[in-house]
């Protein structure tokens, strides 16, 4: 898996010259890239995925990763199907459906599979940024007493923690992630 902000990136921001850390932004680097993950709802990269689905009774069907890059296979009750084009009997794609050409997705339970690959070939620098920041927010949570879930003089001021352990992704992380949020998987 490749995380989506490394080593160097963060310590230049942060201007970090020294080795101490190094440990622990690599743990955060990896920790934020599976938290990005969650929150998006989906991975970003190119992965390979098999989704066994229910028949529309249509001709093309969404899949849960966007954008397909390759159709490795499309199955209908029990039959493949070879792959195809606009003019051609088959399966093709755009970056958001597999298309029948000549056949249908026929209505069933649990009666097509899809074996493709979705996701984008390089962390896009707003998502690089995103978990910059994230590791940031994060870096001091290592070092309070995981037992304290907030602190307040009353009157003076208040402050509440995420549990240890927990990442905190700050709004700015957020913003720059918007755009990449799954809502309403298939």
């Amino acid at each position: 898996m490749v995380d989506y902000c490394s080593l160097d990136d963060v310590k230049a921001w942060l201007g970090e010259t020294t080795t101490t850390k190094d440990a622990v932004i690599s743990r955060l680097c990896q920790a934020v890239t599976t938290a990005i993950d969650q929150h998006l709802g989906t991975g970003l990269l190119a992965t390979t995925y098999t989704e066994k689905r229910d028949g529309n009774g249509g001709a093309r069907m969404g899949t849960k990763n966007i954008p397909i890059t390759a159709v490795t296979s499309v199955t209908v009750n029990g039959a493949a199907i070879a792959a195809g084009s606009v003019t051609a009997p088959g399966f093709y794609f755009d970056d958001r459906f597999i298309i029948l050409n000549g056949y249908s997705f026929v209505r069933g339970f649990g009666n097509v599979t899809l074996t493709y690959m979705a996701g984008l070939s390089a962390v896009p620098r707003d998502v690089q940024q995103a978990a910059i920041l994230t590791v940031q927010a994060n870096m001091g949570s290592q070092a309070r007493d995981g037992s304290i879930q907030s602190y307040s003089v009353p009157g003076v001021f208040s402050e509440s923690y995420v549990p240890v352990g927990a990442i905190l992704i700050p709004d700015a992380a957020r913003e720059l992630l918007s755009s990449y949020v799954r809502y309403g998987l298939i």
